[in-house]
């Protein structure tokens, strides 16, 4: 039965560079593995925005930018 349950893990990030890494791969790195990454960065200036787009391919992850 737990086969079929899928999380959606919601990260929302604003300057952030020093934790965003950690956060995501603390994510990937759990044992239970049906699930999905939503990150929303929401116009971040530092940069964030570059150390997610290393996780773009991941089919895992999905990424917004909103500005």
């Amino acid at each position: 039965m737990t086969k079929d349950i899928k999380i959606s893990v919601i990260i929302t990030t604003f300057n952030k560079e020093k934790f965003i890494s950690n956060t995501v791969n603390s994510c990937l790195n759990q044992t239970f593995k049906n699930f999905e990454i939503i990150i929303v960065d929401t116009g971040s200036k530092d940069k964030t925005k570059n150390l997610l787009m290393k996780y773009r391919d991941q089919e895992k992850i999905k990424i917004f930018f909103i500005s």
